[in-house]
């Protein structure tokens, strides 16, 4: 069973995430979906040429603060 987790459209405008893109040397969508890997929320495969980077616990509050929360997540059948 696929499922797709549904945030906020412009969360990637945020310029918190931006600054950690720009940190990362990564994409704002890369930075949102490795706060959603570490919070357990989702699980994905490493890219090819894409850095390795773990946020700090810092950076984890402060997503939270945010209010970072999928406001939904839809099951579909494969």
């Amino acid at each position: 069973m696929k499922s797709k987790v549904v945030l906020p459209e412009n969360i990637c405008e945020d310029e918190v995430v931006d600054y950690l893109a720009q940190r990362y040397h990564t994409t704002p969508n890369r930075v949102v979906a490795r706060f959603l890997e570490q919070e357990g929320i989702i699980t994905t495969t490493p890219d090819e040429g894409q850095p390795e980077f773990r946020l700090t616990p810092n950076e984890m509050e402060i997503f939270r603060d945010m209010g970072m929360r999928p406001s939904a997540i839809e099951f579909t059948k494969q």
